[in-house]
């Protein structure tokens, strides 16, 4: 799996699935679907992103022939959530752990609009995703990875008020959705 030192150290392991509404046509450029933010007030340590997987289809009206195009984006510092959307509860999300870890980021994904900014300065793209779409298309992004700490040897690091998104540029017309699943860990204080 992991074969970098930093692993021996996180004290949870944790995974998360999630998916947006039905999102209607007309999405603006670069509209933010997925929010991650590790609160200043966890106080057990640092959020450790060790891998972010997307997918992308059509959810009933077909898509002008185009391209589609993710971004995941670091924020530094991301000082209040967004809105809009559904907020994910992460609490029993726990898949190992060798420590009393209870903090979680706060995970927000768009229902069928854009979700509100929140409060942060988006930094560097640390991954995209590009596909063509055309009107025949279900599926334009198959199970990808946006983020995979394994490729890199390293993780993403956040410490409080940081965290990402992703940000979407779609065709004009269309109704689409977005699935994520996502692994992270705490590396301690």
């Amino acid at each position: 799996m992991f074969d970098y030192p930093l692993l021996d150290k996180i004290t949870d392991i944790r995974m998360f699935a999630c998916r947006t509404g039905n999102i209607a046509a007309g999405l603006a450029a670069n509209s933010e679907i997925l929010q991650c933010r590790w609160p200043i007030t966890n106080t057990s340590g640092k959020m450790v992103l060790l891998g972010l997987k997307v997918n992308c289809g059509a959810a009933g009206t077909a898509f002008t022939p185009g391209a589609v195009s993710l971004r995941l984006g670091r924020c530094l510092p991301f000082t209040a959530d967004g809105s809009g959307g559904t907020a994910q509860s992460l609490a029993a999300t726990k898949t190992y752990s060798n420590g009393a870890g209870t903090d979680v980021p706060t995970l927000r994904v768009a229902s069928t609009a854009a979700l509100g900014a929140g409060t942060k300065t988006i930094g560097e793209d640390f991954g995209n995703l590009v596909s063509a779409v055309d009107a025949a298309q279900n599926q334009f992004v198959p199970d990808s990875f946006m983020f995979k700490a394994d490729d890199w040897k390293i993780p993403m690091i956040f410490a409080g008020d940081e965290g990402f998104i992703v940000r979407a540029n779609v065709p004009a017309t269309g109704v689409w959705m977005a699935g994520f699943q996502m692994a992270w860990g705490t590396l301690p204080a």
